[in-house]
């Protein structure tokens, strides 16, 4: 059983030191080092129920961290995507669209 509680404590140090130096991975040992954590917790409930308190702090800290991530990886594919259409579209500006004219027709309203 104190292994159990090393090894916890190992993750949740190697998850704070990947965070410190800015490496995406840190949320996956952190919610490894939760979920193991929490099960040893429930196998010693009674001298270590407080403990879920800091397990839920962890968590929602890396939930966050999950949503915000999946949020940038999710804008950069989009803007990606929009500069890579508006690269193949070539038109051809001509001194028609120029014109001022064109805008204050009754058919361009």
């Amino acid at each position: 059983m104190g292994s159990s509680w090393l090894l916890t404590g190992l993750l949740f140090m190697v998850a704070t030191i990947l965070l410190l130096l800015k490496k995406e991975d840190w949320s996956i040992v952190a919610l490894i080092g939760v979920t193991l954590s929490q099960f040893l917790i429930l196998s010693a409930w009674s001298n270590a129920k407080y403990n879920t308190i800091t397990n839920i702090i962890i968590l929602i800290t890396t939930i966050i961290n999950f949503t915000s991530h999946n949020f940038k990886n999710n804008y950069k594919k989009n803007i990606t995507s929009t500069i890579q259409k508006t690269r193949t579209q070539t038109e051809i500006l001509t001194e028609k669209d120029l014109d001022q004219s064109t805008y204050y027709s009754p058919e361009f309203f």
